[in-house]
């Protein structure tokens, strides 16, 4: 994609931004996507205004990739800050992923919600029982099916419910990402 990107600029030039501004900088901290949003911005990286957020310990696929960005976004002499306070997820789950990770998240300052629940199983089958039935308790308290994200840290083809697509049959249906 990056090099159709820059291919099709060529023809057809980008109406640039005043500000770019990069979340989830460390899914983008490839000298391809860096070139891309070079393109995006008046001035570009050099000159022009941006702004972008990363976060290191979420980049767990492309390290080496990450790393050279990365040096590569600080070739371009931006400001470098670190944001030191977690306000974006509830005390329970700040908590709770320290304990899993051990990666210190900084000091906490969000708010209480709900206690993290956690549940072990043997072998798959147990986890796809123990799945359902979880998504059976949360449509009972009256939960949207869009409002349900099942995450995993394979891709949907190797993941439990791969070729289980009616695992919640009479519940809802299973709706993969598009790069799934």
């Amino acid at each position: 994609l990056p090099a159709e990107f820059l291919e099709k600029i060529e023809y057809e030039p980008l109406d640039e931004a005043d500000l770019l501004i990069i979340d989830e900088g460390q899914d983008l901290f490839m000298a391809d996507y860096i070139l891309c949003l070079d393109k995006m911005v008046k001035g570009g990286l050099e000159n022009g205004r941006w702004i972008t957020f990363y976060d290191e310990f979420q980049n767990i696929y492309l390290r080496r990739q990450f790393i050279e960005g990365v040096e590569m976004m600080r070739s371009f002499s931006p400001f470098m800050g670190t944001l030191e306070t977690n306000y974006r997820n509830t005390r329970q789950i700040h908590d709770a992923n320290h304990k899993i990770t051990n990666i210190e998240n900084g000091r906490f300052n969000g708010i209480d919600g709900d206690e993290v629940a956690y549940f072990g199983y043997q072998n798959n089958e147990e986890a796809k029982k123990e799945l359902k039935n979880i998504v059976k308790s949360l449509v009972k308290q009256k939960v949207s099916f869009e409002d349900i994200v099942i995450l995993s840290p394979y891709k949907f083809h190797h993941s439990i419910i791969e070729g289980n697509r009616y695992l919640f049959q009479g519940i809802t249906q299973i709706q993969p990402m598009q790069n799934e």
